[in-house]
């Protein structure tokens, strides 16, 4: 009584068998290849080179200094607006003129 390989892993390497093996090998290369390539470029130090821009940081600078300036608030602006703007025509027919004092 002799046990074959085959009776003892519960199927039979025929064609169809050792060409799916073949491929779930392939695939599992494969994605161990670029999770190992994604892990060393993720992983690796970029390499940036500092590059002087002297008129840049000079521009960048000048407007950071304008930033801290307080700008008027935006109650004063539109009292001032308001102060300038001239009333429709419709608006003025519909209210009568204002009586003035004889003094």
């Amino acid at each position: 009584m002799t046990l074959h390989l085959h009776h003892t892993l519960g199927f039979e390497f025929n064609a169809a068998n050792t060409l799916v093996i073949a491929v779930v090998g392939i695939v599992v290369l494969g994605v161990a290849y670029f999770a190992l390539r994604f892990w060393l470029v993720s992983t690796r130090p970029a390499d940036i080179r500092e590059v002087e821009t002297p008129s840049l940081d000079r521009l960048n600078q000048s407007a950071l200094e304008h930033m801290g300036d307080d700008p008027p608030d935006e109650e004063e602006l539109d009292a001032q607006a308001l102060e300038n703007e001239e009333a429709p025509e419709g608006l003025k027919s519909a209210v009568p003129e204002p009586e003035k004092e004889i003094s």
